[in-house]
């Protein structure tokens, strides 16, 4: 398996979170909607950043 493949599986694999947890979060209060929201930003941010430099190094 290349890099990029495990790439693109991370990648998939970080949007089917974000489409599980958005439909999970729907009933909750706004803020806690938007302070879970940014955690999760925050997150798949940092992993985006961590894959990138790893792409460079590789």
């Amino acid at each position: 398996m290349s890099s990029g493949q495990i790439a693109s599986g991370i990648y998939l694999g970080l949007w089917l979170v974000l489409v599980a947890s958005s439909l999970a979060l729907r009933r909750l209060p706004r803020g806690r909607i938007a302070s879970l929201g940014a955690a999760w930003l925050a997150i798949i941010l940092s992993l985006w950043a961590l894959i990138t430099v790893a792409q460079k190094w590789l």
